[in-house]
């Protein structure tokens, strides 16, 4: 899910009667769902998977507080898709003010779980899955935050090589503004916190 490829053999990806996939499957059907408008889909399917981790919480227990770290993320995870899922139809709405509303009320209830002061590692695949559904729905204003925000975490908690793949995708999509009028100026603009971002990985390597 995380190369946005969603052509993958059928095969490869549970039947909705499935109960044995794993959490990364059942991320895969959701967002395959949506890339193909069937938001009703995913949302099924984010149940399913949450009900599957709960039910592994409660009947296994948790063995450390990493592995309940990791089950806690994973739900929220599933939280992010469920509510892109639900606001799934405005994004390609043509009524320009539902589009504003949806976009915002997205942001807002993902804003809403942030976590602050936590390892980056057990934050990065929350954020990796907020990129490509940002990516999926063409919201380019708030996959720069998101590209923009992972480079601080990363670099903050010492993972470097990580924060220069997000500045690096930053760039490239900059890259587009001389064909894209549209980008806004997040993107754009010379002093765009990315930018800001990427002289302070600079300095951090020592360039």
């Amino acid at each position: 899910w995380r190369a946005g490829q969603w052509s993958l053999p059928s095969a490869l990806v549970h039947s909705p009667e499935d109960t044995s996939s794993t959490f990364n499957q059942s991320l895969y059907s959701s967002l395959r769902a949506l890339d193909r408008g069937d938001s009703e889909f995913a949302m099924y399917e984010t149940t399913r998977s949450r009900a599957e981790l709960l039910h592994k919480a409660v009947n296994v227990g948790a063995e450390s507080a990493n592995v309940m770290n990791m089950t806690i993320m994973r739900m929220r995870m599933l939280d992010d898709v469920s509510d892109a899922a639900r606001l799934w139809r405005h994004f390609s709405a043509t009524n320009a003010t539902s589009y504003e509303e949806a976009k915002l009320s997205l942001m807002n209830r993902w804003n809403a779980r942030i976590l602050e002061n936590v390892p980056f590692k057990l934050v990065e695949p929350s954020l990796a899955l907020q990129r490509v559904i940002l990516q999926m729905a063409k919201l380019d204003e708030y996959l720069a935050y998101n590209l923009t925000r992972t480079s601080i975490l990363a670099r903050k908690d010492g993972h470097i090589t990580e924060g220069v793949q997000a500045i690096r995708n930053m760039r490239m999509i900059a890259s587009h503004s001389n064909r894209s009028s549209s980008l806004p100026g997040l993107i754009t603009d010379k002093a765009s916190p990315w930018r800001v971002e990427e002289a302070k990985l600079l300095w951090a390597e020592g360039k």
